[in-house]
């Protein structure tokens, strides 16, 4: 059954407040990342994955950044199988590059600092260029020089991880030192690119997702100056840029109102047919005018992969609901392979050109679990960012619905019987989640069900608490036929996180 606006389409105001507060008093679990002794993990994996990429000299290799959870994964198995990498837990990795000339070397940005490893990843050093040049900054984007390895440069956050003033910093000597370039940006610099034909020509977009503002920005010295493109666009966040490699005047940015493209190097821009909430693309590596995208398609109320042979006049969709992804790799050996990063369930994989993907998150340790319940028998239901998965007795994991589980019930007298809630509404399964019905609660504001609470002397009573993202109010739902039907019975100032 497909819902309607079932998953988070972004990372909102307050993830950003959260951000902030995270790196200001970061948690024990951020300073001390040894297992806790006597824990088990139970290996329910997935995630949001930020970015992926590919070993240029080795398409088996791959990097993945997510959401927190352990930050930077690596898989040698074309990613069948993933494996922490040690340094990056509780951090945010935005981006992942290799160098083209040295696939050894590896550039990552994080929340916190720049990463750089030498030797493939086994080791790592950080950097931290915002340090010398006031408050600390959050680290979204980097692209390295194609005709110099230790020239790298990276877009930042403003200042104290500030949504507005972000910055582009530059280094030439691979890291050793950093200088900030004159570009004072009207917001996060999230996307930059260089023309693999002139080194000297730098890309950037900018954009808060929850301002629905941004700008692109180019640079033709290096760095040194800075100008501000004009246009003529509906205003928007943008997210990526990204430039033909064979022909520099052909450019393609894509953000909040869809996916955009010059082919005069900035002077003119057309609007391409995928119309709202780009987030993925990626080039055709043998032939730059097939291009792959994934984006939401809000009037169809589709999230779509799309394919173009002719540089983006003309596509093929496929509705790949209910995944989304916010980026998209291409294998450099076989263009039919494509990966793609999820916003809540992890990295898959197409082998037929994005038409059918299959999970392959084994060891993508950066699922969120929100909640969990056990059954009279001992089975256990959990609901996760990921999905909502029950364990049974035996140790396996049975995936019951593959968006986010926010709150989870079982009923006392029938385990059969479960509830699970979720972003704009709640489901009911009777058959252990074979099958659901959904009851939704729409509002202009964006809500969650936070909290289900079974009577202990009347499984039929139920209480739903709701979470109001505006952090202004919260409500209390009551079923008294198990969930079939609900009333609102209180509503508060608040949200609400427990009933």
């Amino acid at each position: 059954m497909k819902t309607k606006n079932i998953t988070p389409r972004n990372l909102d105001f307050f993830r950003f407040i959260i951000l902030l507060l995270f790196f200001l008093f970061p948690p024990l679990s951020a300073l001390k990342a040894e297992e806790p002794i006597g824990w088990v993990d139970l290996g329910l994996y997935g995630g949001q994955i930020y970015t992926i990429a590919i070993d240029p000299a080795d398409s088996n290799t791959i990097l993945a950044g997510s959401y927190y959870g352990d930050g930077l994964f690596k898989s040698t198995d074309g990613g069948e199988n993933w494996q922490s990498v040690d340094g990056f837990r509780n951090k945010i990795v935005y981006s992942i590059s290799f160098d083209p000339e040295n696939h050894q070397v590896i550039w990552v940005a994080t929340c916190y600092y720049i990463y750089k490893s030498e030797d493939g990843g086994r080791t790592w050093k950080s950097y931290d260029p915002a340090l010398n040049f006031g408050p600390f900054r959050f680290y979204y984007s980097l692209a390295i020089d194609p005709e110099d390895g230790d020239t790298v440069y990276v877009g930042t956050s403003g200042p104290l991880g500030f949504y507005m003033g972000g910055g582009i910093y530059k280094t030439i000597d691979s890291g050793k030192t950093w200088q900030k370039t004159s570009l004072i940006a009207d917001h996060n610099v999230w996307g930059l690119a260089v023309d693999p034909q002139n080194s000297k020509k730098i890309w950037a977009v900018t954009g808060p997702e929850w301002v629905s503002k941004g700008s692109i920005y180019r640079s033709d010295n290096g760095g040194t100056t800075w100008s501000k493109v004009q246009t003529g666009l509906d205003k928007g966040w943008f997210y990526f840029v990204k430039v033909n490699p064979r022909n520099s005047n052909i450019v393609f940015v894509g953000g909040e109102k869809g996916l955009f493209k010059t082919k005069n190097g900035g002077r003119t821009w057309s609007r391409l047919k995928p119309n709202s909430w780009c987030r993925g693309f990626v080039f055709d590596p043998e032939e730059p005018d097939i291009l792959f995208i994934s984006w939401y398609d809000q009037e169809n109320d589709e999230t779509l992969i799309s394919k173009s042979i002719d540089g983006g006049e003309s596509w093929v969709s496929h509705d790949i609901y209910p995944l989304e992804f916010l980026c998209l790799s291409i294998n450099p050996e076989n263009n039919h392979i494509l990966y793609g990063g999820d916003a809540n369930l992890g990295v898959y994989k197409s082998n037929d050109e994005g038409r059918n993907w299959q999970a392959i998150r084994q060891g993508i340790r950066a699922n969120q679990v929100y909640a969990s319940a056990i059954s009279p028998s001992g089975n256990l239901l959990v609901g996760s960012e990921a999905g909502i998965f029950l364990r049974n007795g035996a140790g396996t994991w049975e995936e019951l619905l593959n968006f986010p589980g926010i709150s989870v019930a079982i009923s006392p007298e029938d385990e059969n019987i479960i509830y699970a809630g979720s972003h704009w509404g709640f489901g009911k399964s009777i058959d252990s989640g074979k099958t659901w019905s959904f009851i939704y609660i729409p509002a202009e504001d964006s809500n969650k069900v936070s909290s289900i609470a079974i009577s202990p002397q009347n499984q039929k009573v139920l209480y739903l608490g709701i979470f109001y993202a505006s952090g202004t109010r919260g409500e209390i739902y009551k079923s008294t036929d198990g969930g079939e039907s609900i009333k609102l019975i209180g509503t508060f100032s608040e949200p609400i996180n427990v009933v």
